[in-house]
């Protein structure tokens, strides 16, 4: 089955991301005017916290072997189309599909395609990474069609239970011999910057639902194994950092970014209280005082990422 009915039919639209402005905070802004502020910005700043994410895509895209050349690269979870892109410029031989479950995800993947002179190289599809484990299910007829698979900061927003399925799944799609690599989160103090917060507001521990930090390594490796993975050696457990850098200290940009992954926690509370995204911005900017540098840029500390490399098992050869 050829990887073009993996995905739905998706007609991208070129969208033009309007760059938000870093206003300072108007005191006593209402939740009503939070929100509206949200609406208005969020989608812009999302891009742009997206591009601070390079150092991952670049580690992704590096542990891809060229030997021998892929064919055919999925890219699962791409976002704003990395590193789908990326891959498409290392090898310019490969067909490359960015795909995400989002809509609106796939409109910006499409963006940076067109911007990138990439239209020949680079499909952009719609794919559900819950739904990969029907590939994986008893009696499914699915031969084999991609060279590579990557995923890069995707897999922690699975549930536990989906993500043997997920793997099941992409192995599934690899021929023999083929790679799957992936990026996921070891350290990240922007979530635990934010847990705080929250848990000043509620007056009791937060946590997220799904921490973007529970891959450890005995995990992720026993996932991999269970879905019939092999360890790359040289490639699997590399590890990097990324610093994330929001804005200048006190305007909203750096709230907003600050908070994204809380702003829907924030918005539900705020249907029962009132003041919450005030109260939540105050403990935010105390949070993040002793965090300003000299030029009132508000900078985290470094973020970690790790490296998984996996083939897939082969009866003529067995990739290390």
């Amino acid at each position: 089955m050829r990887l073009a009915r993996l995905t739905h039919a998706n007609t991208c639209a070129r969208a033009a991301g309007r760059r938000a402005a870093a206003t300072r905070p108007t005191h006593g802004r209402s939740d009503a005017e939070y929100m509206a502020l949200l609406q208005e910005q969020l989608a812009p700043l999302y891009l742009e916290s997206c591009l601070q994410l390079r150092p991952v895509w670049r580690a992704v895209t590096a542990a891809v072997r060229a030997d021998p050349t892929p064919r055919v690269i999925l890219d699962l979870a791409s976002g704003p189309g990395e590193p789908a892109c990326s891959l498409a410029t290392r090898f310019p031989a490969a067909e490359v599909v960015a795909s995400d479950s989002s809509e609106e995800m796939l409109i910006h993947a499409q963006q940076r395609v067109a911007e990138g002179n990439l239209s020949r190289a680079v499909q952009v599809h719609r794919i559900d990474m819950l739904q990969l484990h029907q590939l994986a299910a008893p009696g499914a007829d699915q031969p084999p069609t991609c060279d590579v698979v990557t995923c890069s900061l995707g897999l922690h927003v699975l549930p536990d239970a989906a993500l043997d399925g997920c793997l099941r799944g992409v192995y599934t799609l690899l021929r023999p011999g083929g790679q799957f690599v992936a990026a996921v989160w070891d350290t990240l103090p922007i979530m635990d910057i934010g847990s705080r917060c929250l848990s000043r507001l509620l007056g009791r521990s937060f946590e997220l639902p799904l921490s973007p930090t529970r891959l450890d390594d005995s995990q992720a490796d026993a996932l991999l194994r269970t879905a019939g993975f092999v360890l790359d050696g040289d490639k699997h457990g590399a590890s990097g950092e990324v610093k994330l850098t929001l804005g200048e200290a006190g305007t909203d940009r750096a709230f907003m970014l600050g908070m994204m992954p809380f702003m829907g926690s924030i918005a539900k509370l705020a249907e029962t209280q009132s003041s919450v995204f005030e109260l939540a911005r105050s403990a935010f900017e105390e949070e993040t005082r002793h965090l300003v540098d000299s030029s009132g840029q508000l900078i985290l500390p470094e973020a970690r990422f790790r490296l998984l490399s996996a083939s897939k098992k082969s009866r003529e050869i067995l990739c290390h």
